[in-house]
């Protein structure tokens, strides 16, 4: 190996090492980022494709086949890398669109359902534990108690804390 191997990873580290107390949501600074790397691994693309893909024909039709699929699962890795530091270059502020539609509340408080399923459950640890679902901080909630049919003690713990059954 010569010093001039290491070019790009040296390259790579200097340029994140400049970068590194940028603002993050600066957009060039996010497309260099990007960008770099991207452009770093063409000329290795380049003698992947030129000088490895072809198998002298003593090694056999199954040693090209190998080598050909082995080359599919490598580009399929550079596509999904392309689509992440595209990904990763772009950002979205929607700090306007929170602001515009104030507290959370605006669009409404969802309703939800908490629901205490139960099967021969000691009366003590049901109570106990409607208690604990009825004491839960939030506007819009109902607590449900799931028993078998026939089970009237659990209904009736269920009635006296306000539960639907």
């Amino acid at each position: 190996m010569t010093p001039t191997d290491f070019l790009p990873l040296l390259l790579v580290s200097g340029l994140f090492a400049l970068l590194w107390d940028s603002r993050r949501d600066h957009q060039q600074v996010r497309a260099v980022v990007a960008l770099v790397p991207a452009l770093l691994v063409l000329p290795y693309l380049a003698w992947r494709v030129t000088d490895t893909l072809v198998v002298p024909d003593a090694q056999g039709t199954l040693a090209q086949v190998w080598v050909w699929l082995v080359a599919g699962v490598e580009l399929l890795a550079f596509v999904e890398m392309g689509t992440f530091l595209l990904i990763m270059s772009r950002i979205n502020q929607r700090s306007a669109q929170v602001d515009a539609l104030g507290s959370s509340n605006a669009m409404g408080t969802p309703h939800v359902d908490v629901f205490i399923p139960t099967y021969n459950e000691p009366l003590e640890v049901l109570e106990k534990t409607i208690l604990g679902a009825s004491a839960i901080d939030y506007p819009a909630k109902t607590v449900w108690v799931l028993t078998m049919a026939g089970e009237t003690g659990c209904a009736h713990i269920a009635r006296k804390r306000a539960c639907a059954t």
